[in-house]
């Protein structure tokens, strides 16, 4: 039911100029793979609620989700840039599919950090999804 959504989302992001001339295709759900080539984007649900916010008389179901977005660079300006990308192509998405429609999407917060892991530069947009269910 969710991979459609999360499918719409790839699709939005990898389809904008904005975020594909720095990523290219590389946006990944849940988990890159091992020594991703960078920049990427790796995203996921935060919140896998699946909460009606309220019936419509045509038997419409709409909820949210929450989701973070990490862009994943060597560099951080190009992080930062990417980061940027992402929330205005997030800011101004919509779409329809499989029954799904994106009606919203809302930035909530922004983070930068380096992964102690691989010393890669992160940030991070999460982003509430707003959406109506046929």
């Amino acid at each position: 039911m969710a991979s459609y959504i999360e499918g719409m989302l790839r699709s939005i992001l990898v389809d904008t100029a904005a975020v594909s001339d720095y990523c290219g295709n590389r946006v990944y759900f849940q988990v890159a793979p091992q020594r991703p080539s960078v920049p990427c984007i790796v995203y996921f649900a935060v919140s896998d609620l699946h909460q009606p916010m309220y019936m419509s008389g045509d038997g419409a179901e709409a909820g949210q989700r929450m989701f973070q977005f990490s862009c994943i660079s060597e560099d951080s300006i190009e992080a930062q840039l990417l980061q940027q990308a992402v929330m205005n192509t997030l800011r101004w998405a919509q779409g329809t599919t499989y029954g799904f429609t994106i009606e919203n999407i809302g930035i909530e917060n922004m983070r930068q950090r380096i992964d102690p892991n691989t010393d890669l530069f992160v940030c991070d947009v999460d982003a509430i999804v707003e959406y109506f269910e046929a």
